[in-house]
Parts: structure tokens; sequence; C-alpha cells
């Protein structure tokens, strides 16, 4: 959804960015997600063989998917959800009115994943296991947030 966004911004004069950088952003947006849609897939699979051999699975099996989803999972909020809306936020957002409602979805929809991947991963913490991290990275744009309200003005202390 957040990367669909792309095609929908319009990039004019009056935006506050040219359009040809917002196309050259915009591939490179689009790259590192097939990239990161590949990556998905792997993982996927690395899942399906460890269900299959869960009798016999090693803790370091379990660990090696579950820090690369910490990983994954970060690259996705930074160099996809993030870049694109750093971007969209410099566009006409007028003409992105329509996809506010699409854009509050996939918000919620990632925040709940955050929420249990942070349960998760604390409880395999918990039981002992050494996982990389405990809690994985918050979406932290909102390009229709209007700068003056308290969120944005709590992002721009220096604290």
């Amino acid at each position: 959804m957040v990367v669909g966004l792309l095609d929908k911004t319009s990039f004019g004069s009056s935006t506050l960015t040219t359009p040809q950088l917002a196309i050259a952003t915009t591939e490179k947006i689009k790259e590192v997600y097939f990239t990161l849609e590949l990556w998905y897939f792997s993982m996927r699979q690395k899942v399906r063989l460890l269900l299959r051999k869960a009798a016999s699975m090693i803790e370091y099996d379990l660990l090696e998917v579950v820090n690369e989803f910490v990983e994954f999972y970060g690259e996705f909020v930074e160099k996809v959800a993030e870049e694109t809306l750093q971007l969209v936020a410099k566009g006409d957002l007028a003409s992105l009115e329509g996809e506010r409602e699409g854009f509050s979805t996939f918000k919620t929809r990632l925040a709940e994943l955050r929420g249990r991947a942070n349960a998760f991963l604390q409880s395999l913490r918990d039981d002992g296991l050494p996982v990389s991290d405990t809690k994985v990275r918050a979406l932290e744009l909102d390009p229709w947030f209007k700068p003056g309200t308290a969120i944005s003005e709590q992002k721009e202390s220096p604290t």
C-alpha cells in the first residue's frame, strides 16, 4: 500500500522537490522494495522449513530467522515506508486526499504487527534466547500530519 502512494503523488513546480528527483527517488525506493519482497519470500520459506523439522529444530535455526526478521522489519520501515512518506510529503498532498484512509489502515496494521513482534521477541528473551533485539522500529512519519501539533513539536525537540 505505502509504495503505491509513489505512483499517485504529483510533483509539479509548486512542490518541495523536482519531478526528476522525485522520479529517481521513486525508482530507488521501488528497487529496495522489490529486494525486500524477495527477502520476505526467502524468510517465509525458512519458516516453512523450520515448521517441518520442528521436533529437531535447534536454537540457532530459530534465532537466525528471528534476527533476520528484526533486520528485515527495520529495513522495510526505514528504506521503504519512511523514504516513501518523506517523498510523498514533498509532493502535492491534495491529490492524495483519497488515500488518507488507506494510509491510516496501513499505519494501524503496521503498528499492530510491531506490537505482536515486540511481544514475541520479549517472550523469546524471557525464555533465555539471545535475540538481537526485543523491539522493532516504529513508523514515525505521517505526511498528512500538520506541524504545530503536540507530536510534531515533540519530534522537533532536541531531546
